[in-house]
């Protein structure tokens, strides 16, 4: 390593640690305001600021209570939502209403044949008296041919 990055670095970490121990002021501080006021101040309830920020609503909680902060990009998306609110919101909502978008219509209708298959074996069983069966439910009693051979 060259000698005077070495130095430059080490003069950095003493300014680290006095800016830990407090004796030296920061040059450079990253704030922006509480998480809640930002909130407060869109008017949005918590489970629809959080939608909109596609975070949990503990998540939110924990930031507005103090208990962890947002970092990278949330805290990126936070600060432009406290400079300007309508344009961000109204910017995540449109982009949220176009990202949800539902499966093609031959993906629902795999799906519903099959719900409409099961359930028309299930009505046919009871109207022959035969018990029901789900796939996650066993049935008790031994297998056909399991018992023991003479």
């Amino acid at each position: 390593m060259d000698k005077e990055l070495f130095e430059q670095l080490k003069q950095s970490m003493q300014q680290h640690n006095e800016i830990a121990a407090s004796t030296r002021k920061p040059s450079r501080v990253f704030d922006f305001g509480s998480v809640k006021e930002i909130r407060a101040h869109t008017g949005l309830s918590q489970q629809k600021f959080a939608d909109v920020l596609l975070v949990s609503v503990g998540t939110l909680r924990n930031w507005e209570q103090g208990l962890r902060s947002p970092t990278g990009p949330a805290k990126a998306l936070l600060r432009a939502i406290e400079h300007d609110p309508k344009n961000v919101l109204n910017a995540l909502i449109r982009a949220k209403s176009a990202s949800a978008v539902r499966a093609p219509a031959r993906h629902r209708l795999r799906i519903d044949d099959r719900t409409a298959r099961k359930s028309a074996a299930a009505s046919s069983r009871a109207k022959v008296g035969l018990p029901t069966i789900s796939g996650s439910r066993k049935i008790s009693g031994r297998r056909a041919g399991a018992g023991k051979r003479t």
